[in-house]
């Protein structure tokens, strides 16, 4: 992966870690909201309300309005893709592959060959009903 890429895919999985924390703590204020209600301790079920508010507003502020947030690694990512893929590569065919492998003086070929080898060794048990390439009948001349 680019560096630059690399980048701004790990920046983007710390502050979407640091949004899973902040979801965690909401989840635990709405249990100290539960157990407040039920002892009907007004007063602390208020509080838990205010973090359970200031805990949300800090996922959306992670997630959207950050000048850092999950929104930009991810924009920055999406864009960064966009600008250096090559999306019109052309169409892969027999003739693109030996190209390739011509020009870059057959690098790939040990790899290529025990491909060919492997699925070679598949059809091995398989009925042969190619005509094109079966054994040429033999013909007095």
């Amino acid at each position: 992966m680019p560096y630059e890429l690399e980048e701004y895919a790990d920046d983007l999985y710390y502050r979407w870690y640091q949004v899973g924390g902040e979801i965690n703590q909401v989840i635990t204020w709405f249990d100290n909201l539960a157990d407040a209600i039920a002892a009907e301790n007004w007063g602390t079920a208020a509080f838990c309300c205010r973090a359970i508010g200031d805990h949300w507003g800090q996922v959306n502020y992670m997630l959207t309005d950050a000048y850092d947030s999950v929104r930009d690694f991810l924009d920055l990512s999406l864009y960064y893709i966009n600008d250096n893929v090559p999306w019109d590569a052309g169409e892969v065919t027999y003739k693109s592959i030996v190209e390739a492998w011509f020009k870059d003086d057959f690098d790939g070929k040990a790899v290529t060959i025990a491909c060919i080898d492997r699925m070679r060794q598949l059809l091995w048990d398989e009925p042969f009903d190619v005509i094109w390439a079966a054994k040429p009948e033999e013909r007095e001349v």
